[in-house]
């Protein structure tokens, strides 16, 4: 089979869609003729292969609202058996609508666009176009299939297929939690994302006030200076550590020092959190937020692999921390459960053959 994934980045830039990307593509290649078209962050074309994979990164000349601009892209699609868009990607779906290329279409629909209201209007005709042109549509969770307004008109398309994750580098190691023996200290709570709105990470830090023990925030994002100004406007600016964007080996060692991950997101831009998928490969127990419409909390569940409180909730979010950190048999409990709930729903060879079953049924 001859398969095209259209995203907006590939590794070695990291992020949720662009780790789903590289893990699908490389489990697909093992069988089939794949290449990824993506932008590339400067300006040049560059064709490699990466793990098998044909990845073309395209010229950036400029970006808009969040959207590289890549008027190149368009000359990079052509015909094979199945393009597999991963969407929301205003460039991909602009260009797969001018290549009109023959073949069936798949579309991942990773989240609504939410706060760019502008860009959505002018986007509205673009996207309705690249959904009607769709043969299937496979949402990440139930709750995002029947949340989404986008999704609802398109039910019978929808298949849901959930996301899934290398486990190897969480698991080939020493299973037992490795505790930093440095000035961080054994009670650790740990957040690993951008730092942007949709997040909750200013909730997370207001939390902190009534928690011993210290947060560490990996990742990087224009809300990182507002941030830290809450931290030392609260007092505690000594009991959170930004550490900026980290490599995936020093992410896993600190998955793997940590005593709690934490998920604070407010808003259904976040619609799934792979993030979590991550924690609980490493044992560690999740604390995630119950937003409607969102797959967040189908994750890690309720008083079995962590806690889930409300959006938005410092307080909740203090009460869910100082409950796992006070009680070393339960957050044991929950760690192991979340490590046999990885392997038995979200890996990425379950996402794979998965979604081979989505092609197969588009072909027949």
């Amino acid at each position: 089979m001859k398969i095209l994934h259209l995203g907006k980045y590939f590794p070695p830039y990291y992020g949720g869609m662009e780790t789903v990307l590289y893990n699908l593509s490389t489990e697909l290649s093992k069988k089939h003729d794949v290449s990824v078209i993506v932008s590339n962050t400067e300006n040049r074309n560059v064709n490699e292969f990466v793990d098998g994979v044909n990845v073309i990164r395209v010229k950036r000349l400029g970006k808009i609202a969040s959207t590289d601009i890549c008027p190149s892209m368009v000359r990079y699609i052509k015909d094979c058996d199945i393009i597999h868009l991963h969407s929301p990607n205003p460039m991909a779906e602009v260009s797969l609508l001018a290549a009109r290329p023959a073949c069936r279409l798949v579309i991942t629909y990773h989240s609504d666009i939410i706060k760019q209201r502008i860009l959505r209007k002018l986007y509205n005709p673009v996207f309705n176009g690249i959904l009607k042109k769709a043969d299937r549509i496979t949402a990440t969770s139930e709750q995002y299939a029947e949340g989404s307004k986008w999704l609802r008109k398109y039910r019978n398309k929808i298949r849901v297929v959930p996301l899934g994750i290398d486990i190897d580098p969480y698991t080939n190691i020493d299973t037992e939690r490795i505790i930093l023996d440095n000035e961080y200290g054994d009670r650790l709570v740990l957040f690993i994302g951008r730092l942007v709105y949709y997040k909750g990470l200013e909730y997370l830090i207001k939390a902190m006030k009534g928690v011993e023990g210290k947060l560490i925030v990996i990742g990087d994002g224009p809300m990182k200076e507002n941030l830290v100004g809450i931290a030392n406007a609260e007092g505690i600016g000594s009991k959170v550590e930004f550490l900026g964007n980290r490599d995936e080996r020093e992410k896993i060692k600190w998955l793997r020092s940590a005593s709690v991950f934490c998920l604070p997101s407010i808003e259904k831009s976040e619609a799934f959190g792979i993030v979590q998928l991550e924690a609980m490969a490493c044992g560690l127990p999740v604390i995630n937020t119950r937003i409607h419409g969102s797959g967040v909390q189908s994750l890690s569940i309720h008083n079995k692999t962590g806690i889930t409180v409300d959006p938005a909730n410092s307080q909740a979010l203090t009460e869910a921390i100082n409950t796992i950190l006070g009680d070393n048999d339960m957050s044991k409990r929950m760690g192991e459960a979340g490590r046999e709930r990885i392997k038995k729903y979200y890996t990425k060879e379950i996402m794979t053959q998965n979604i081979l079953e989505v092609y197969n049924e588009v072909l027949i």
